[in-house]
């Protein structure tokens, strides 16, 4: 069975979601940063924030990939004409 395209995702590079990237990463340290602030609990909210940002972006990374991938066999796949 031939992989359908995706209307709404033809594997092109959004900037938005790579702006979306970064702040998948720095969220989680802002918000670590503040929880250790609030109630001095030391430096471990916000390891534990980076950890989590990258466990994120690393994930959406991968997803990215994956839709690049689909669109590229897509791209690959002979047309069909009907004449």
């Amino acid at each position: 069975m031939p992989i359908q395209p995706d209307s709404k995702r033809d594997g092109s590079i959004n900037p938005m979601e790579m702006a979306g990237l970064g702040m998948e990463i720095a969220a989680p340290i802002i918000l670590g940063a503040w929880v250790s602030s609030t109630w001095n609990l030391g430096p471990w909210p916000v390891i534990t924030g980076l950890f989590l940002g990258i466990v994120g972006a690393v994930a959406h990374v991968l997803v990215f990939l994956k839709r690049q991938q689909r669109a590229e066999i897509l791209r690959r796949q002979p047309k069909h004409y009907d004449t």
